[in-house]
């Protein structure tokens, strides 16, 4: 039993730190938004590419690690199979991105 609780506060304690990874993404896309604006306030061009890619890095490494926790503990159930395509989805549509912006010149 307690052994059990063991586990289940180790990836309790990997999924935070994976949310702060995604809540770390979040402020560079913010930050990328912060200086695209003043650019354009000062009519200056800026290149927020490396930022945006930056965040679209972190983003695939948590939805990575998120969908392979939905493959590890979903269970068979329609809740189940849900979260797990719905996981599969989400990091599907971030690797897109990241190939997109990698793609750019």
């Amino acid at each position: 039993m307690k052994e059990e609780i063991c586990e289940q506060l180790a990836q309790a304690d990997k999924s935070l730190l994976f949310l702060g990874v995604l809540l770390g993404a979040i402020l560079l896309s913010f930050r990328a938004l912060l200086c695209q604006r003043q650019g354009l306030a000062e009519g200056t061009a800026v290149d927020v590419s490396p930022l945006r890619r930056e965040s679209s890095v972190l983003v695939v490494l948590s939805l990575g690690y998120f969908f392979c926790l939905a493959l590890q503990t979903g269970g068979a159930d329609r809740a189940g199979r849900v979260n797990r395509w719905a996981s599969l989805l989400v990091l599907l549509a971030a690797l897109l991105r990241l190939w997109d912006q990698l793609s750019e010149p």
